[in-house]
């Protein structure tokens, strides 16, 4: 009798665990973290759609401490951004080109869109902003230790305002890896360079190595 009644005490000893959400005779709740599905990643190489080179790689290594990057997204976003950039219903949003993430939360990151504005008629750098002339449809300046912006003039029919009227599009590089200049300027470079390929934009923009910083005045 005695047997009987402790094994009726168990077994609603159970049923008040169960209900507060504890379960009788388990050990310690599991781990969210330990069963959780691993991020996928691609090599550095692939990141951003290949935007950075062999010595850009080398640099973005070094400061992740690691081969490989999460993968931002299974899409080319620099050819969904033209395609969406190419529509007039857009001229006023800004689309994600490029994200790569940072385990401290520090981030590197391009997003494009219509600039608000013509391009600058800037013919020097000055103490507040570095400028670099990337040919005669494009302007790169560099404002503060973190941000860089491209200026491309790219005549697109779907959204034109025709000729001169037209806004430059826009590429806005965030960094917070302390990357160096060099590899900003070709991330950033390459990364408008595919946007204007893909809204087959009439703009000839030259290639990192031609770009030339203005010097102060």
């Amino acid at each position: 009798m005695g047997q009987g009644t402790d094994i009726w005490r168990c077994v609603a000893a159970c049923a008040v665990l169960i209900v507060t959400g504890s379960a009788c005779g388990s050990g310690p709740p599991a781990d969210p973290k330990a069963t959780r599905t691993p991020l996928p990643t691609d090599p550095i190489s692939e990141a951003c759609v290949g935007i950075f080179d062999g010595p850009a790689e080398a640099e973005l290594r070094e400061r992740l401490g690691s081969d490989r990057v999460p993968r931002d997204s299974p899409l080319d976003t620099f050819a969904v951004a033209a395609s969406r950039l190419s529509e007039k219903e857009n001229v006023d949003t800004i689309y994600p080109g490029c994200d790569v993430p940072y385990p401290s939360k520090r981030t590197f990151n391009i997003t494009v869109r219509w600039a608000p504005s013509p391009i600058p008629a800037k013919t020097a750098s000055s103490k507040q902003t570095t400028v670099f002339q990337a040919g005669e449809n494009a302007q790169i300046e560099q404002t503060g230790p973190s941000a860089m912006t491209f200026n491309a003039r790219c005549a697109n029919k779907a959204v034109a305002m025709g000729g001169e009227g037209q806004p430059p599009l826009q590429g806005v590089l965030k960094d917070e890896l302390g990357l160096s200049e060099r590899t900003r300027l070709t991330a950033l470079t390459h990364a408008i360079s595919q946007v204007v390929a893909h809204m087959g934009c009439a703009a000839d923009l030259p290639g990192p190595a031609d770009i030339k910083k203005l010097p102060r005045r």
